[in-house]
């Protein structure tokens, strides 16, 4: 294929001398125009909705950046780029199949069919080496990127990337080491990612500065996720817009004139604003976890199987600023001590409504650790209050000896920790109070019951889809009787022991949140007893 070309009349394709076409790509969107045009910025991600063109717009700006390459002495322009999915069947069902629809090599030059699979590209004066590899051949990401001579890298559906990872590809491309100084370097380059919207506790949102960086993370945690001077975020808009009541509540979904991509996504003739949308046609059979993160570019937990907690929802439960604790009114704290991943969950309780202030995450320790660093962070963060901790009733039980049960151990730091008032400990009893606070309204009469601090990123994320119950793989709607066990799942349950313990489980079972006032039955009588009566002698009966 070799210039020059003509446009065909619609503008869509360009015709060669020796007959070949290719269609011209132009990028429908600004998120998408001003992500391409970004050449400064070493590491760019770019979240968008399904459909929205993200994996599209990264094939040509390779492309683009291989053209902005200077020819080497030879006349030559010389570029290498690593594309990176999880696994082969991932790369061959996505971005493979995007790249060669775009880039066919009859007119591109050869594909080698192999793993890991390599086209390479040569028009005219442009040599380009596209290499697809499974991060599941990269045992060790550390010492492969050591040896990699790379001009650029793009992570297609980077939200499953670590962050460790990214990172360390990063510098293989800041600056990038193909072609080598010697044969005029390279000056454009970098790494690129694209992504669906990842849970809101994923370093990505965090980075981003979308939720803050839970408390619980040590300072060297939080300074690695701290944007980079030269990482560059950009987000596309929502593919379909919410349409609400004049209280508040939730009506319909519309399509969203602002959508990008909207030109490709339908056949000629169709209204991309229209009744057959392409977004509208998807949410029909939906849950809303998948609508938010496919659909709205929101983060959201989508996984198989079936939310324990479907009535929360974020625009009611969270709260739109930092919550601080309330003078005088006891912090209270909910306790799952579950293995190596303990949890606790703090929060106050002001006449039936509940403020829940922080989380606090153990990571790869148990709980005779845990206790002391959950003591120091209420002291540091809530000093001169009084502290209220609860725990499953199953607390008292489970060590060698009766010293070391989760109880005890917190007992003997100073925390008198006490068992919920539902001595079964049933799970089912757990879900309904704790459904019972989100469903309530605030005593003031407005909005929920339930106000949760934006810092509590992984309750949220949890109870936004995170804890779940696993379909059974099985004919029909069927689903396992227990959530799944899982990042999410600990400091849910802790959630769950604090509503018990601070008076859901009591106000479920008996009407009323307050115990019950002690009633003297019996009345003591000493029949040897002389006693005062009418007839001034003893008692008869």
């Amino acid at each position: 294929m070799s210039a020059p070309f003509r446009l065909s009349e619609d503008g869509k394709v360009a015709i060669f001398a020796d007959g070949s076409q290719r269609r011209i790509y132009r990028p429908d969107g600004q998120t998408l125009i001003d992500f391409m045009s970004d050449s400064t910025s070493r590491v760019k991600i770019i979240q968008g909705p399904q459909g929205s063109g993200t994996s599209t717009a990264c094939c040509h700006h390779i492309f683009q950046q291989a053209n902005a390459q200077p020819r080497q002495a030879d006349g030559k322009k010389r570029f290498r780029w690593h594309i990176f999915r999880e696994t082969y069947p991932k790369i061959e069902e996505t971005c493979l199949r995007t790249w060669l629809d775009w880039f066919p090599q009859a007119q591109f030059g050869r594909f080698y069919e192999t793993r890991p699979y390599l086209h390479e590209v040569r028009v005219d004066d442009l040599e380009l080496d596209v290499i697809f590899m499974a991060m599941e051949d990269i045992r060790d990401a550390k010492s492969y990127f050591d040896s990699l001579e790379t001009s650029g890298m793009w992570f297609n559906e980077g939200q499953h990337a670590q962050l460790a990872v990214i990172r360390h590809a990063a510098s293989r491309v800041s600056p990038p080491r193909y072609p080598a100084n010697k044969d005029g370097g390279c000056v454009r380059g970098g790494l690129i990612l694209d992504t669906n919207a990842p849970p809101a506790d994923h370093w990505i949102p965090i980075m981003r500065g979308d939720v803050p960086a839970p408390d619980w993370m040590s300072e060297s945690e939080r300074a690695a996720l701290k944007k980079p001077e030269n990482w560059a975020f950009y987000l596309q808009p929502p593919g379909l817009k919410e349409v609400f009541d004049e209280r508040g509540n939730f009506i319909r979904y519309e399509p969203n004139p602002r959508a990008e991509n909207l030109r490709h996504l339908h056949a000629p003739g169709v209204d991309p604003l229209g009744p057959k949308n392409f977004y509208m046609e998807k949410v029909g059979a939906q849950t809303k976890q998948w609508i938010d993160a496919y659909v709205m570019n929101r983060s959201a937990v989508v996984v198989d199987g079936k939310p324990v907690y479907p009535n929360f929802q974020r625009d009611q439960h969270v709260s739109d600023r930092p919550l601080d604790p309330v003078p005088g009114i006891p912090i209270q704290i909910g306790v799952d001590p579950s293995g190596k991943n303990p949890a606790a969950l703090i929060g106050q309780n002001l006449r039936g409504d509940w403020l829940i202030l922080r989380e606090f995450i153990g990571t790869d320790c148990f709980i005779a650790d845990f206790a002391p660093q959950l003591k120091a962070f209420l002291a540091q963060n809530f000093p001169g209050f009084r502290f209220v901790p609860w725990g499953a009733p199953d607390g008292a039980f489970g060590g060698t000896s009766k010293d070391d049960t989760p109880f005890a151990i917190f007992r003997s730091i100073g925390l008198n920790i006490q068992p919920t008032w539902d001595g079964q400990n049933r799970a089912s009893k757990r879900q309904e109070a704790t459904n019972a606070v989100l469903m309530r309204r605030s005593s003031s009469g407005r909005g929920s019951a339930l106000q949760v601090d934006p810092s509590c990123v992984t309750y949220i994320t949890g109870m936004s889809g995170g804890y779940y119950m696993r379909r059974i793989r099985v004919s029909g709607e069927r689903y396992a009787d227990d959530p799944e066990k899982n990042q999410y799942s600990h400091v849910c349950e802790a959630g769950e022991t604090l509503f018990m313990g601070g008076g859901e489980g009591r106000l479920l079972l008996t009407g009323s949140s307050e115990p019950k006032k002690t009633v003297n039955t019996i009345k003591r009588y000493d029949p040897f007893k002389r006693q005062q009566t009418g007839g001034g002698g003893l008692r008869r009966w």
